[in-house]
């Protein structure tokens, strides 16, 4: 029987991959031909046609599975939808972005910087090492990185090329896997509605683009916040049931793969998982020792991260937390914003309310609530600590959990105790679809022609890092993960797996990369009486010796400019090396541009 099923499922899945990569292909086809440009007067025109088009996948899948003779027939058509949604997914961002290789908000600037950092770390070493600092472990959630990282490096690509198309990439992996853990929960149908309706409903561009919430900005966290919701309901839903243990083995490793990708959220998942199995009155020591199993396996699975983590944070400083923007200090509920939004989140609680017998709806009602929750913790420790909890992410998942809701309710409204006028039901079903599809429209429309996507087409001028590159691999005779590098400039460190002796800014640093020692080994050095003791300094610090130095010229002498960790920001800091301290006898020397390059003699492998 488990044979069996594992076949059909398999012949499912298959269906769903071929569909979905032919798509893929025919939709990049047609983009292609239609010459389509982010910049064009029409181009916003896409978003309204993606989500109607995306709607009636998500409604002609409930149809076909209701009325459609054969179980068979009913799986692989519905199978045979979700491959289209997996590609359909994809478009709008496919489109923003043909033309360019870059991601949205290009590969130097914002968050996006630290996120091609990582990819290149990846593409040079698949240990779970820190993305600039040598001798540490991965702070942040690797395993989206590590995948474009080891994907640059099995294929032979410059790693930062990898970055687009992983970006595109994972919306459709998104739906797909949220799609494959409804299904453990509902019938083919529905899961692939609730899966899309997930995607649907996501933040968009709505402010200045330096306190920007659009979802797929941050692929990774909003992968975990689609995948979150089908992922509580299908493991709330096998803790509940006695026995299947091959089920929770399967929920303990998906559930490792999304700690890993975004680990934040997860652990909001797994603290909901075991309020729900606390307060359970169904055979509450069953359900707590099977969730409790689930955590157990997705802590084993993920040691290697969290362990390395939790000691590096015991003994640093978390100074990501210190960063705050005015997003921050508010507590989304989802009532009161985009009138869309509001709609479907009123849908949501009466559906689910109306349908709390179900196991499915407790996880996605209480989802909800923990999310709201979340960010008032986060408001919280802001207030008494100076650390947020990243609650821009939670508020990515409450849209994506209450786009699903609707769909997961529906199925059984009305069967419970409660009845319901089918009146009722139809109604609330079409209100839903025109507010998912008006925040869809507005979704597809910011993915291709929105300011982080037009901001990709704007071109990077790599050339000056790429010579600087040369001169200290050739002046070193190492490869550039064997260097370790104090640069002013950005894209050196961002485009080569070369080590940073500074971070790109200091709410991207490594809790224990000790960034106000390592400014004092630069002034130190900075102010030192002559040239040999720079050069000391700089080859017998703490943290290893300085390979090299990339800093900018100016009448005052060497400068480099870097910040430590300051809150609310973080406080800017600027060292000079005056006019000979760093001479030739010293350091090889050769100037790009407004910046000299500087490798120190003896670092030569």
């Amino acid at each position: 029987m488990i044979a069996r099923r594992l076949a059909w499922r398999s012949a499912e899945l298959a269906v769903v991959l071929i569909v979905a990569a032919v798509g893929t292909l025919a939709l990049h086809g047609v983009l292609v031909a239609l010459h389509f440009r982010a910049t064009d007067e029409v181009a916003p025109a896409i978003g309204p046609i993606w989500a109607a088009l995306m709607i009636a996948i998500a409604v002609a899948a409930v149809l076909l599975d209701r009325r459609l003779a054969g179980h068979l027939h009913r799986r692989m058509a519905v199978a045979a939808l979700a491959g289209a949604a997996t590609a359909l997914a994809m478009t709008p961002l496919m489109a923003g972005l043909l033309g360019t290789r870059q991601p949205p908000f290009t590969i130097l600037r914002g968050d996006m910087a630290f996120r091609t950092e990582a990819v290149t770390r990846f593409a040079a070493t698949w240990h779970l090492d820190d993305y600039t600092f040598r001798g540490l472990h991965s702070f942040y959630p690797p395993a989206w990185f590590w995948l474009g990282g080891r994907l640059a490096n099995w294929t032979g690509a410059t790693p930062w090329h990898v970055v687009k198309p992983l970006t595109i990439g994972t919306v459709g992996a998104a739906l797909l896997l949220a799609f494959c853990l409804w299904r453990m929960v509902l019938r083919p149908g529905w899961a692939l509605a609730a899966a899309i309706g997930s995607s649907l409903v996501l933040p968009t561009q709505t402010e200045a683009i330096a306190h920007a919430t659009e979802a797929w900005y941050s692929p990774y966290s909003c992968l975990v916040a689609i995948c979150g919701v089908a992922w509580l309901a299908a493991a709330w839903t096998t803790v509940r049931a006695p026995g299947d243990r091959g089920r929770l083995a399967l929920l303990a490793v998906a559930g490792a793969a999304l700690a890993l990708t975004y680990d934040l959220l997860f652990v909001l998942l797994l603290a909901v998982l075991l309020a729900l199995a606390t307060v359970s009155r169904r055979e509450r020591r069953a359900a707590l020792q099977r969730a409790g199993a689930v955590c157990l396996g997705v802590a084993v699975l993920t040691a290697v991260f969290w362990v390395p983590l939790v000691l590096a944070i015991a003994g640093g400083s978390a100074a990501q937390g210190h960063y705050v923007r005015p997003d921050f200090l508010r507590v989304t509920t989802g009532l009161g914003g985009p009138v869309g939004l509001t709609v479907v989140v009123v849908a949501a609680v009466a559906a689910l309310a109306l349908t709390l017998w179900r196991p499915a709806s407790q996880a996605v009602a209480a989802l909800l609530v923990a999310t709201i929750a979340y960010q008032l913790a986060s408001v919280a420790t802001l207030l008494l600590a100076h650390q947020q909890l990243q609650p821009h992410r939670a508020v990515t998942m409450l849209w994506a959990t209450a786009g699903a809701a609707v769909a997961v309710a529906l199925p059984t409204l009305g069967l419970g105790r409660t009845t319901i006028d089918p009146r009722l039901v139809a109604a609330l079903a079409v209100v839903t679809v025109g507010a998912t599809f008006g925040l869809g429209a507005a979704q597809g429309t910011t993915q291709a022609t929105g300011p982080f996507t037009r901001a990709a087409h704007a071109p990077v001028d790599l050339a000056p890092s790429t010579e600087m590159a040369r001169f200290i691999t050739t002046a070193t005779a190492r490869r550039p993960q064997a260097v370790t590098v104090a640069s002013t400039d950005r894209a050196l460190l961002v485009t080569r797996p070369f080590h940073g002796f500074l971070a790109l800014g200091a709410r991207y640093a490594h809790p224990d990369a000790q960034v106000g020692r390592r400014i004092g080994v630069l002034r130190a050095a900075a102010a030192c009486p002559d040239p040999a003791c720079a050069a000391r300094t700089l080859a017998r610090t703490p943290f290893g010796p300085v390979d090299a130095l990339v800093l900018t010229r100016t009448p005052a002498g060497l400068r480099i400019r870097t910040d430590r960790d300051g809150f609310p920001q973080p406080v800017p800091v600027t060292i000079t090396f005056r006019p000979g301290l760093l001479d030739r006898a010293h350091w090889q020397r050769h100037d790009v541009g407004a910046d000299a390059v500087l490798v120190r003699r003896g670092a030569a492998g």
